[in-house]
């Protein structure tokens, strides 16, 4: 397999809601966290490439859109929702099926938004695996890939 990597840094804030209550994860707060992207395929394109790495500027743009200085909520924290609505905050309310905003969940996302959404077209038919890990802070990281089903 041939693969290509590129990372992407953001700011954002969160809680963990469903931490017990003492836990310091249960209060809202701030990361700067870096996500580091692996795309795998089995052969080059005929020019040489994985994908030339601008085709991956989708990505950063999702990042920014949807998450970079956002207040990143688990859809089941309706407490911290009326916060958010109260401030009119940046949000990223994550969808039903991710129960906590944890880097675990976050890499899933991105692996999920990246294959389903943001790589063009004309390279599905080429991308063989996606690799997401996500770096909380420098010393904590959190990973999901799988290979994808065509």
């Amino acid at each position: 397999m041939y693969s290509v990597r590129k990372k992407f840094k953001m700011d954002y804030a969160h809680r963990l809601h469903l931490m017990p209550a003492g836990h310091k994860c249960r209060n809202l707060h701030g990361h700067t966290g870096i996500f580091e992207v692996k795309i795998q395929v089995q052969e080059l394109d005929e020019i040489g490439f994985v994908i030339d790495f601008g085709e991956l500027k989708g990505i950063k743009k999702w990042i920014d859109e949807h998450l970079d200085h956002a207040t990143i909520q688990a859809s089941t924290d309706t407490n911290l929702q009326k916060v958010t609505q109260v401030l009119k905050t940046k949000t990223y309310t994550m969808p039903l099926d991710y129960p906590q905003t944890t880097s675990e969940c976050l890499c899933h996302l991105l692996q999920e938004k990246i294959t389903n959404e943001i790589m063009p077209e004309f390279f599905k038919d080429r991308l063989g695996w996606v690799y997401v890990a996500f770096y909380e802070t420098s010393d904590n990281c959190a990973e999901f890939d799988k290979p994808l089903e065509k």
